[in-house]
């Protein structure tokens, strides 16, 4: 499950918190995510999150958690939440919209860890932006991988970054684009 997944492989080693991006922050991954964090005092931060439109879910995660930067992929829905942030007097959370600002939240370099929790074909954007920053671990669905495999090993070629399977059911398709990669 995904919380010994975290746990096991992207605790700190030393003191220091590790920085957390999280892609479908309102989905099953993102809030299984969420509530590991909780459970974890003092072992990671929220730095960014994003969501495709569930901008209630999406509020209640920025009050809880305190990220500093967050994205809608629907831009009016991100309209809004930058809109009810400033009426409550939020600040201090930068709001993003579209492809362009999950990407955005993906390779953002204060992150260690990117949690892509975001389904469909969608998922590639982030991912490769988050392979391409660099991130030192991602963890990432089966949806991006089934779809875009052959990028995704290309990509993780050029960069420094490793991908976890979110799900252990699916590791074997990750353990073949490891494998892959190093051909």
């Amino acid at each position: 499950n995904i919380f010994c997944k975290l746990r096991k492989n992207f605790l700190p080693s030393s003191c220091a918190m590790t920085a957390l991006s999280i892609i479908g922050s309102t989905g099953s991954i993102g809030t299984q995510t969420l509530e590991m964090v909780l459970s974890s005092k003092n072992a990671f931060t929220v730095l960014g999150l994003a969501c495709a439109s569930d901008t209630l879910t999406l509020f209640s995660q920025i009050e809880i958690f305190h990220p500093k930067k967050v994205a809608v992929y629907d831009a009016d829905a991100a309209r809004k939440l930058k809109k009810k942030l400033s009426q409550k007097n939020a600040v201090g959370t930068e709001v993003f919209r579209g492809k362009e600002g999950i990407s955005r939240i993906a390779s953002d370099p204060l992150s260690d860890v990117l949690v892509l929790g975001m389904t469909g074909e969608e998922a590639i954007f982030p991912l490769l932006a988050g392979i391409s920053a660099g991130k030192k671990k991602v963890l990432v669905n089966k949806e991006a991988v089934v779809c875009h495999g052959e990028k995704i090993a290309k990509a993780l070629k050029k960069s420094s970054a490793e991908i976890f399977p979110a799900d252990s059911e699916h590791s074997a398709i990750f353990r073949c684009i490891r494998e892959r990669c190093k051909k």
